[in-house]
């Protein structure tokens, strides 16, 4: 599972390549949008680095406020998720718009292959989902034949993060 997935509570846990915004309350010089590199963290004048991958956005507000009281007297923080770069699905292969996808919200297998324009002509209706996880990648079949007909419709997915999935 990866760290861009939401909390027990709903909160959108931030994920690398998800792009913040930190704006520090009368220090314009200290607002600024920041990058979550793939190790979790970002850095930001006077208090270094910060661990973002796995928390939420008010976890990171908190752990600033507190942090940067210590260079800037009476500091007010406020941190807003600008890019939701971390929570993405990607598509390859015979589609008309192939590439990465945003998940603003739990996508199946047909809406991706909606948002890449649909099949090419030339598309074949064996599809596979391929899923990285921990102990390595798991290939799905999909039919889309048998699931745009509404049969097994048990292929039709919700995808996770990270999924490709491969229009032959």
């Amino acid at each position: 599972m990866t760290a861009a997935v939401q909390a027990a509570d709903g909160e959108y846990i931030l994920g690398p390549g998800d792009v913040v915004e930190v704006m520090v309350w009368k220090e314009e010089n200290l607002t600024r949008d920041v990058l979550i590199r793939p190790d979790g963290m970002f850095s930001f004048p006077l208090i270094g680095e910060v661990q973002a991958v796995g928390r939420t956005i008010a976890e990171v507000q908190a752990e600033m406020q507190e942090r940067m009281e210590e260079y800037v007297l009476e500091a007010r923080i406020a941190v807003m998720l600008k890019e939701m770069n971390s929570r993405s699905i990607f598509i390859v292969g015979k589609v008309v718009k192939p590439g990465g996808f945003p998940m603003y919200r739990n996508i199946r297998v047909m809406e991706a292959i909606a948002l890449a324009g649909g099949l090419t002509p030339y598309a074949d209706d064996d599809i596979l989902v391929v899923r990285e996880s921990q102990s390595g990648q798991t290939v799905m079949p999909f039919d889309y034949s048998d699931v745009a007909s509404g049969k097994n419709l048990e292929q039709n997915i919700v995808l996770s993060p990270g999924d490709t999935i491969i229009v032959r």
